[in-house]
């Protein structure tokens, strides 16, 4: 039997030094089994992190997305858009 597990949605603004620039990013707050959050980011799906707390998840999840997209200008590539996936709920009966 498969157990269900809650996903929490957020959307976060970063914002890098650099530039100036801010984008909201859609972050998903999964609670660990063990306590705290894993969150990933579906337009970056490279990034993994934990924290406690959701306060502490999502300052993990800024670090992690100001560094990717860092990498992503240092190795001059497009910088993913938020519009450039579909997102949605899909309900299935098992």
């Amino acid at each position: 039997k498969l157990e269900p597990r809650i996903i929490l949605r957020y959307s976060v603004c970063m914002k890098l030094t650099h530039t100036k620039v801010q984008r909201p990013f859609t972050v998903l707050y999964e609670p660990a089994p063990e306590g705290g959050y894993i969150v990933r980011v579906p337009l970056l799906p490279d990034i993994v992190t934990y924290g406690r707390t959701i306060e502490e998840a999502r300052a993990m999840a800024g670090d992690a997305i100001q560094c990717s997209l860092e990498g992503l200008r240092k190795e001059r590539e497009t910088l993913p858009e938020e519009d450039s996936f579909l997102q949605e709920r899909l309900i299935v009966r098992f």
